[in-house]
């Protein structure tokens, strides 16, 4: 009650950020293929995509080993004649070590790579539960219960970032849950086939069988999956995704509305000189230069519902809020033709750019220039 609790009042939903993820990847151009069908995701995971097909058999034996600790280790250990407070000790030993390892195991996954882990953390686990059979005192069972707890801790958060290298976005949760079911299977596929060897052939052998597995899961890591972290050059993070062509478009349209404010004010004053037959003074033509630069802002703008973004124009007046608001051509691929026909704004241009793309962005250009025209006539 009080996990759902805390849930409730302080987890964040996290889909916005996948569809972020997923309209950063169109904007870059990479664009994400269509998400695959949910017997695809099943089969992609669990057999055809070689590398989630290691994440996944890596993970599944991985809980074997954690079958083989639970189940018929305790069994071993009583049979041995160690006590119940050795026993709580051997017990402790694995968890406590996985658990506080992977506070470190995950931040060199990121510097090093997800695989150098997952290799080394199954062969880890397998060497440290065949040395049980080798030296069966309770002195090295507590080492190797610790050495298994540093594989397991190398091998569960690496596994899991591994899946999300590899997976997009909109079929990223779906991919978890196949390496999930798969993974949490080994629980019980461990648990049963180490009682089955106990019983058959014995202990020793059970742990043996199931070491072995281990090593032999990560030596196939090791030959078939490739490395899957993506390793950025050090660019600032707001640079890494901002397209060369979107700070043009962000410069023309601050040289643009500089060049309007220049010229409505030049025809004010000129306005107003005629009629009086003088010339401006410098005074006026430095208060002309400085209320031409234009007071706007751009804001990144993406829509959960449609998962699409763009770059808004705002031009903000002292009449207005908001003057105008243009949408950044760039951000769009069916928008793209329309660029390089608007580069003019001659009431002609205009005319043609209306019959060929009645757009509001247009229809404001149309506006603009005749507000030129008539302004022209003083």
């Amino acid at each position: 009650m009080i996990g759902l609790m805390m849930s409730i009042m302080f987890a964040k939903e996290t889909k916005p950020f996948a569809l972020l993820e997923s309209a950063t990847m169109r904007a870059s151009g990479e664009g994400e293929p269509t998400p695959p069908s949910a017997k695809e995701i099943f089969l992609q995971t669990s057999w055809k995509n070689k590398t989630l097909f290691n994440i996944s058999q890596a993970g599944l034996i991985n809980n074997m080993n954690d079958g083989l600790r639970w189940g018929l280790l305790p069994v071993v250990f009583t049979s041995a004649g160690l006590s119940m407070h050795q026993i709580a000790l051997l017990a402790m030993i694995f968890p406590a070590f996985w658990g506080v390892g992977q506070l470190f195991t995950g931040y060199l996954s990121d510097l090093w790579g997800r695989k150098p882990l997952i290799v080394w953390g199954m062969l880890l686990q397998g060497v440290a539960l065949c040395s049980m059979v080798f030296f069966p005192i309770y002195e090295w069972w507590m080492i190797s219960g610790a050495l298994t707890g540093v594989g397991t801790a190398m091998i569960y958060p690496t596994l899991i970032a591994a899946i999300g290298d590899v997976t997009g976005p909109s079929w990223r949760a779906s991919a978890v849950g196949v390496y999930r079911l798969l993974r949490d299977g080994g629980y019980v596929v461990g648990a049963l086939i180490s009682g089955i060897i106990a019983d058959t052939l014995g202990y020793n052998w059970a742990i043996g069988v199931i070491g072995l597995m281990s090593v032999l899961s990560g030596v196939l890591v090791a030959v078939q999956m490739k490395e899957t972290l993506i390793r950025y050059k050090s660019v600032p993070l707001s640079l890494q995704s901002l397209d060369s062509r979107i700070l043009s478009w962000i410069l023309e349209k601050l040289v643009i509305q500089f060049s309007e404010n220049f010229f409505c004010t030049w025809l004010e004053i000129a306005g107003k000189r005629s009629k009086e037959i003088s010339v401006p003074s410098w005074k006026e033509i430095e208060n002309m230069r400085d209320q031409s630069f234009p007071s706007v802002a751009f804001k990144y703008n993406f829509d959960e519902s449609s998962s699409s973004s763009s770059i808004e124009y705002y031009h903000l007046s002292k009449n207005e809020s908001i003057l105008n608001k243009f949408k950044c051509l760039y951000q769009h691929e069916s928008a793209k033709g329309d660029i390089q026909s608007i580069i003019s704004y001659t009431p002609q241009k205009v005319a043609m750019l209306i019959m060929n793309n009645p757009s509001d962005e247009n229809k404001m250009l149309q506006k603009t220039v005749e507000t030129y025209v008539k302004k022209l006539n003083f």
